[in-house]
Order: C-alpha cells, then sequence, then structure tokens
C-alpha cells in the first residue's frame, strides 16, 4: 500500500503545473524530500514552496511506514 500512495502522489506531484512535493519529518526538526536530495528545516521548505507556488505534503516517517 505505502508504495502505491507513493507512486500515485508522485504523478499528481509530476501532473500539476506548480505541482506538489512530499516531504518527510525528521525527529530533529529538519525535513527532507522523498528522494533524499534535498534537506532543509521546514519552515525553509515552505518557504521555498511559496516561492516557486509549489503544495508542500509533509509526511512523519512514522506514517510512510503505514
Amino acid at each position: 500500500m505505502r508504495n502505491d500512495l507513493k507512486r500515485r502522489l508522485r504523478a499528481v506531484e509530476i501532473a500539476r503545473s506548480g505541482g506538489i512535493e512530499i516531504w518527510v519529518k525528521q525527529d530533529d526538526g529538519m525535513a527532507r524530500s522523498l528522494d533524499g536530495k534535498q534537506i532543509a528545516t521546514c519552515e525553509e521548505a515552505e518557504e521555498r514552496a511559496h516561492a516557486t507556488g509549489t503544495t508542500l505534503i509533509f509526511f512523519s516517517e512514522l506514517d510512510l511506514l503505514l
């Protein structure tokens, strides 16, 4: 189920013009993109997303295990 959700959300992310990005909140207050290429505080990620018109969705690491 987790892989199916990830696949569907990525399809939506690619299809939307402004797009959505899925980020993972970590216990240390940082967040990382699903592919792990971007790491920032949640506030920095939200600022970047706002500047580009992107919608962010945050999941905890526990949420991704479901």
